[in-house]
């Protein structure tokens, strides 16, 4: 088979829907992928490439990266994450992957990037690992505080219930005040971290589903769905998390979601007070590939709101 690679554009973010649908099995519409791909906070736009089967021009196969802000060593540098990494079923087993990785890696070093990061899941860790040199010391730390509850989130999977469902969420957080924007904590305590701006957090909070509320008298970056996913606790004061740690139950337990998941690299302070009620589960592997001599990624800890998936 041939194929033409071209990169992503916002004419061509349709193309990506079948592709979506092929290898997720999931229904994305063009709102949600120009919220997620128009990131030109950084002057930085659509860094990806999509595959086109040359017969038909079938859309095939999609990689592409979101540029963030990171402080490495106090100093200010441009990174991208990878995501949505996808080939359509039909066209697997073609080396598509890593054809439209290395292009979009060339990219990144022509705009003066410093490095890729991901979270491979298991089944693309080999082709990161092996094909793409990429790095892995350490894996992202789970933790799950489970919620006895009527799990109305559930409505969520049923289609003409989800609309319900929506204004039940909506009516639940209109009692919570709106949170109060807070850098990261991993840059309190390091260096090396990465940055929040005001156009970071704008870019974050596009999707209606994330929010950041004052939970228990402290800020929580939290995202609604099947779950209740948290992003960052605002821990400047780590005396007030055990108070917003039993709100964050009840507030799981008014909006029907059994489950409170965090996400965060070992050593941060998250992990740290999550410690001390949880047992961490080993997560996805925080890869990285660096592209600038000087320049290395390993340092950098992460929570669930620097996810590509957040």
């Amino acid at each position: 088979m041939e194929y033409n690679i071209e990169r992503i554009s916002r004419e061509r973010l349709q193309d990506l829907i079948p592709v979506f649908k092929g290898a997720f099995k999931r229904n994305v519409t063009i709102a949600e992928l120009k919220a997620k791909y128009e990131t030109g906070f950084l002057g930085l736009s659509y860094l990806g490439y999509i595959a086109y089967y040359t017969p038909d021009r079938q859309p095939a196969a999609y990689y592409g990266v979101f540029p963030m802000e990171a402080i490495i060593e106090g100093k200010h540098h441009v990174i991208v994450q990878s995501g949505d990494t996808m080939t359509h079923p039909n066209h697997q087993g073609k080396g598509l992957f890593v054809k439209l990785a290395k292009q979009t890696y060339e990219l990144c070093v022509q705009l003066g990037i410093s490095g890729v990061f991901g979270f491979p899941s298991e089944s693309s860790y080999p082709g990161f690992v092996r094909k793409l040199r990429w790095q892995h010391h350490e894996n992202i730390e789970n933790y799950t505080a489970w919620v006895y509850t009527l799990p109305l989130s559930t409505f969520l999977k049923v289609k003409y219930l989800r609309f319900l469902y929506h204004g039940w969420v909506r009516f639940i957080l209109s009692f919570y005040p709106s949170g109060k924007r807070f850098e990261s904590l991993v840059l309190r305590n390091s260096t090396t971290g990465i940055a929040r701006s005001a156009d970071f957090w704008e870019y974050k909070l596009r999707n209606p589903d994330n929010v950041c509320l004052r939970v228990g008298g402290t800020s929580v970056i939290l995202k609604t769905g099947v779950s209740l996913r948290i992003g960052d606790i605002d821990l400047s004061n780590k005396n007030k998390f055990d108070k917003a740690f039993t709100h964050l139950k009840w507030l799981a337990f008014f909006l029907g979601m059994p489950r409170i998941s965090f996400y965060c690299s070992p050593g941060t302070m998250l992990g740290k007070v999550l410690r001390t009620k949880l047992v961490p589960k080993p997560g996805l592997a925080i890869g990285y590939l660096n592209f600038q001599k000087g320049i290395d990624l390993a340092p950098l800890k992460y929570t669930y709101f620097d996810f590509d998936t957040f």
